[in-house]
């Protein structure tokens, strides 16, 4: 849940000691009225372009973990999603 007012700045889904997530995954559990106003929007950054994935009810976002930067604008409305990641397993 990200109260209103909450966001996260640039990042990659990696840390600096572990690199095993390989795919992240968000869904996206919000009310199907949601508006453009109410920000929220995942933002991508790819080579030269970015782009901008709203939360909308149901809709599924999958990118790879360690090489595309994004980041959540801030909230206007409380937003729901679940995230996830698909890992490597270190032997």
């Amino acid at each position: 849940m990200y109260p209103i007012g909450t966001f996260y700045k640039r990042h990659l889904d990696t840390f600096q000691n572990d690199d095993s997530r390989k795919l992240s995954i968000v869904c996206y559990l919000n009310d199907e009225d949601w508006q453009e106003e109410y920000g929220g929007e995942l933002t991508i950054y790819k080579e030269q372009e970015t782009i901008n994935i709203f939360p909308l009810k149901g809709r599924m976002v999958v990118f790879e973990s360690q090489v595309l930067e994004h980041e959540v604008k801030p909230v206007q409305r409380e937003r729901l999603s679940i995230t996830g990641w698909l890992k490597t397993r270190k032997l």
